[in-house]
């Protein structure tokens, strides 16, 4: 969003003076850090001349100190560049260090490192043979030499590199996997066999043993292996995404439409979501089309040993080692669009929003996951202060996904639809009417035992799922939840920068386009309410937040804002009183929803229990100036006056809005006599922190 968080701010803040405050000691050994909190060779330049040109004039330092100046000053920039994931700058400044200092192992490990996390191969590749000349069992430098020797064939060698890199469970399993791999490349389905053998002890890593072997046994030609193993882990876990693709695939490389249906009907109901490519997948399972394994060539499933360890890796918190290891699954197999969606979630949890752009522009427009990519995309450019690149993102998305205002309406699900559908398929020869009989349940039926389902002929939800997936292209089929994710989030992005009537009109799209609202549509109307009321358009504001409320009655978003925006009119302050009280009830801990309740006691004149609210979230979020004005209003009528001038001034000093800014500066000159009417912008604040 346009606003940065409060809680952002905050940390950056600490972040900065944590900085400057090095920079002193720094500077001294030639490093210089940039004051916006990132490092880079360029501003290192700049701080090594000055202490050259110092030394230079006083005289107390000769080539050798500077030359040591300048090995510290990289080493350290780089190491300091490397907590702020800063990988491309720490490569530069390890490689100015190793100019200086070539044979220390250290800086040669380091600068391993941050290459690999730049997937700078080349250089990447003079370094890792240093680093195993001094330390024979580094796991990244043999795991990726051993990637290496496997693109170039050499499978003997690579096995090689593999087993001194099996140090560590992570080590273990990952050579064990690779080295299963290079024996598949060579058609040794016994020697991979063996390889995967070697984990057999180990219960932890049970589930890679046997999905490796199952990949393997399908790949090689050994199918009834492959079935066997898939149904054993499958039976076990139907939730995971990869074995769900993997034993589906494989069913349909057999000609068995009916299992890979039962399989991916099973996982999407154990998940309970819709991941793109199960959805794909599905749909052309329906119309009865044939596909690869998940596993073609030893490649891919090379890939898919780094891709599967580094999401662990990431997911579990290791998430600089498991960049790298995402980085390798790369290597191995370059064009991998889910790892290119993990890599990018990396990049953006970790705040590289520029490295998340590049990723998410990295996946091919014709896999099922470039829509998720390119709303990412935007998601960043925005969060990168790029609102005009996020909206163009954004747009071109609509202008594909989103049927235009004149478009034809979707037709109605039901059994004309059903008849209309079947007679496509040539199940259903007779009149579409719309009226069951015996022509119409026959086709049901029909319909239903070919694809697996009960068999009874009624039209349910399910089987009008069914009938959908079987009659409608990919495009199509998931038109209509792509165009109302993308116009959520348009709107949001608009919304943010303050865009209100923009984004009530792409909120507008969005519901023409919901046909029967259920609960998961109340964010559409809320969004939509909270434009209107910035727009001050309180009726058609109100009237959004009561539609919302009744989709989702414990949504604390809309309880709190509908409640406070009822407070700050004076209007059903009993109900709003509750409904603020049931959103602080969910969510206790949250500054801005504690905020409400003290600001509908302060507009009861209950100014006692005011404070006592008011002070708990000034606690919770002592950033926001809003909060803080709240506080000092409270503290006046309880007749607090200098704690109340402390807080308006705090509440100055934290940079309100202009108006509100011009409220608070005539309370400190005259004080206060009644309570003041206006919509804080905690309101907004809190609204854009959930999304």
């Amino acid at each position: 969003m346009h606003e940065t968080p409060p809680h952002r701010l905050s940390a950056c803040h600490r972040q900065r003076r944590a900085l400057r405050l090095s920079v002193p000691v720094l500077a001294a050994l030639g490093v210089t850090v940039a004051f916006a909190g990132s490092v880079t060779p360029e501003t290192a330049n700049a701080s090594q001349a000055a202490a050259a040109t110092a030394s230079t004039n006083t005289g107390t330092a000769d080539r050798a100190d500077l030359d040591r100046h300048s090995l510290f000053g990289s080493y350290l920039s780089g190491r300091l560049a490397s907590r702020q994931r800063e990988m491309n700058a720490a490569a530069d400044f390890y490689n100015r260090a190793l100019a200086r200092d070539p044979d220390n192992i250290d800086i040669v490990k380091q600068a391993l490192r941050a290459e690999l996390s730049t997937a700078n191969w080349e250089r990447a590749l003079t370094l890792a043979p240093r680093v195993i000349e001094k330390e024979k069992s580094h796991r990244a430098a043999r795991l990726f030499l051993g990637l290496t020797a496997f693109q170039k064939g050499q499978q003997t060698k690579a096995r090689k590199h593999f087993a001194k890199a099996a140090s560590g469970p992570i080590g273990e399993l990952a050579a064990a996997l690779a080295s299963a791999w290079t024996h598949a490349a060579d058609k040794d389905v016994e020697g991979a066999y063996g390889a995967l053998g070697t984990l057999e002890k180990a219960k932890w890593a049970q589930y890679y043993r046997l999905y490796h072997r199952a990949l393997i046994s399908d790949m090689l030609g050994r199918s009834d292996e492959a079935a066997r193993v898939y149904a054993e882990l499958f039976k076990a876990d139907k939730r995971t995404l990869r074995l769900t693709l993997a034993y589906a695939r494989h069913a349909v490389s057999r000609g068995d439409y009916k299992r890979a249906r039962q399989v991916l009907r099973a996982h999407l109901k154990a998940v309970n979501t819709v991941h793109p490519l199960a959805r794909a997948l599905l749909s052309d399972v329906r119309k009865g089309e044939a596909g690869e394994r998940l596993v073609t060539m030893a490649s891919d499933g090379m890939g898919e040993v780094f891709f599967s360890l580094g999401e662990a890796l990431t997911s579990e918190g290791g998430v600089d080692i498991g960049a790298i290891y995402l980085q390798l699954a790369f290597y191995a197999r370059p064009d991998f669009p889910m790892a290119m969606i993990t890599l990018g979630s990396v990049y953006e949890a970790t705040r590289r929003y520029n490295r998340a752009i590049e990723t998410y522009a990295r996946i091919p427009a014709a896999s099922p996951l470039f829509f998720n990519g390119e709303v990412r995309r935007a998601i960043n450019l925005n969060l990168q202060e790029r609102p005009d690149d996020a909206i163009k993102a954004l747009n071109g998305l609509v202008d594909r996904f989103v049927p235009s205002a004149d478009a034809e309406a979707a037709p109605e699900r039901g059994l004309s639809y059903a008849q209309d559908r079947l007679a496509k398929l040539g199940l259903y020869t007779g009149k579409v009417d719309g009226i069951t009989g015996p022509a119409t349940t026959r086709a049901i039926r029909q319909f239903q035992e070919t694809q697996g389902l009960t068999t009874d002929g009624i039209l349910g939800d399910e089987t009008l799922d069914a009938i959908e997936f079987a009659t409608l292209s990919r495009d199509e089929l998931f038109a209509k939840q792509r165009a109302l994710r993308v116009l959520l989030t348009l709107g949001t992005v608009q919304r943010g920068h303050k865009k209100f009537a923009e984004a009530a009109e792409t909120y507008s799209r969005a519901i023409a386009l919901i046909d029967r609202p259920q609960q998961r549509h109340w964010r559409y109307f809320y969004s939509r309410g909270v434009s209107y009321e910035r727009m001050k358009d309180w009726p058609r504001a109100e009237a959004d937040l009561k539609r919302a409320l009744e989709l989702n009655p414990d949504e604390p978003l809309i309880l709190n804002y509908l409640g406070y925006s009822w407070v700050d009119q004076n209007l059903f302050l009993d109900e709003a009183l509750a409904m603020i009280r049931k959103a602080v009830k969910i969510k206790p801990d949250d500054g801005y929803f504690v905020d409400s309740l003290g600001w509908a006691y302060y507009r009861q004149g209950k100014y006692d229990e005011a404070t006592k609210y008011l002070e708990r979230a000034v606690e919770l979020r002592p950033e926001d100036p809003t909060i803080n004005d709240h506080l000092g209003d409270a503290y006046w009528h309880v007749g607090r006056l200098t704690e109340a001038r402390f807080q308006w001034r705090q509440a100055l000093s934290l940079e309100p809005e202009k108006k509100d800014e011009a409220i608070i500066r005539r309370k400190l000159e005259r004080g206060l006599e009644t309570p003041t009417s206006r919509v804080a912008d905690q309101k907004k604040s809190s609204d854009t922190k959930s999304e």
